[in-house]
C-alpha cells in the first residue's frame, strides 16, 4: 500500500475544517480527490506532504506513520506538485527541476552529472527540454507547472501528489500529463491528485473521492463515486451527465 489516511481532521483559525477524511491510494492506482471550490481539497494534500499538521488522525506513507519520518525521508517517498508557485527568482528551468533531487544531496552537496541527466529526462519526457536554459521568470504558467511535474518526477518517489496537475495546460500538455501519470501508475506508483473538473475523474482516475464542506461525501471507483446524484448533491446544483461532441488524443499519439 502507497499512502493510507485514517480518521484525518485538520481545523484553520478561521474555522473552516476537513474532517474525520479516510482513504487509501494503492500502488498501481490514481486516485482523483474532487468537490467544489473551498472544500478542502488543498488542505487534505497539504496534511499528506507535510504542509500543515494535522489535529488528529494517521497518515501512514508506506506502512510507516508519517509522524516518525523526517522531512528528508518524506520527501523521498513523496513527490509534490503545488497548485500555485510564484516564481520568485529566475533559476533555469533545468535548475528547478534538479531541485527535485535535493532529498538524496547531503549538506553542501551539489548535484552530479547523473543528477543533471535525470532532470533533462524528465523534461523530455514532458516535452519540454527546450525550456531547460530558460528563466523560470520568463515561461508561461502552463509550462511552469510542467515544470515542476517534471521536479516531482526527478525526486523518483512511489508516491506523487499533484493539486490540480492539469489546471492552466493546453490540449497537447494535458494529454502528456495525464499520460505520464497513467504511465507511472503502470509502473506501481500510488498517484494521488485534486481535479477541478469532475469529468477528468473518470477519464483518468481508478479511484475517487468526492469532498463537500471538509468531508468525504462519495468515495470509491471512480464510476460509482463520480455520479449525477453524489454530484449535484456536493455542488448544491442539479447536474446531468451528457454524451457532448469531444476531441481526443489517439491512444498512440504522445
Amino acid at each position: 500500500m502507497g499512502l493510507s489516511i485514517r480518521h484525518l481532521c485538520y481545523t484553520y483559525e478561521e474555522g473552516f475544517s476537513i474532517r474525520d477524511i479516510c482513504l487509501d491510494a494503492l500502488n498501481g492506482r490514481v486516485l482523483g480527490i474532487i468537490g467544489p471550490n473551498g472544500s478542502g481539497k488543498s488542505t487534505l494534500i497539504q496534511c499528506v506532504v507535510g504542509l500543515l499538521r494535522p489535529q488528529s488522525g494517521l497518515i501512514r506513507i508506506e506502512d510507516r506513520d508519517s509522524a516518525s519520518m523526517t522531512r528528508r525521508e518524506v520527501a523521498q517517498r513523496i513527490g509534490y506538485v503545488p497548485q500555485n508557485h510564484p516564481p520568485a527568482f529566475p533559476f533555469r528551468v533545468l535548475d528547478i527541476v534538479l531541485m527535485g533531487r535535493t532529498p538524496y544531496l547531503g549538506m553542501l552537496q551539489t548535484p552530479s552529472r547523473c543528477d543533471e541527466a535525470l532532470a533533462e529526462e524528465r523534461l523530455a519526457e514532458l516535452g519540454i527540454r527546450h525550456l531547460a536554459d530558460r528563466p523560470y521568470t520568463h515561461i508561461s504558467g502552463g509550462e511552469r507547472r510542467l515544470a515542476l511535474i517534471a521536479r516531482a518526477l526527478a525526486q523518483q518517489a512511489d508516491i506523487l501528489v499533484l493539486d490540480e496537475p492539469t489546471a492552466y495546460l493546453d490540449f497537447r500538455n494535458r494529454h502528456r500529463v495525464t499520460q505520464t501519470i497513467s504511465d507511472l501508475a503502470s509502473q506501481g506508483a500510488a498517484v494521488v491528485m485534486s481535479l477541478h473538473d469532475p469529468a477528468e475523474a473518470l477519464e483518468c482516475c481508478h479511484d475517487a473521492i468526492l469532498l463537500s464542506e471538509g468531508a468525504i461525501a462519495a468515495a470509491g471507483p471512480s464510476c460509482e463515486a463520480v455520479t449525477e446524484e453524489n454530484l449535484s448533491r456536493a455542488y448544491g446544483v442539479p447536474i446531468t451527465r451528457v454524451d457532448a461532441p469531444r476531441f481526443l488524443v489517439k491512444p498512440d499519439g504522445r
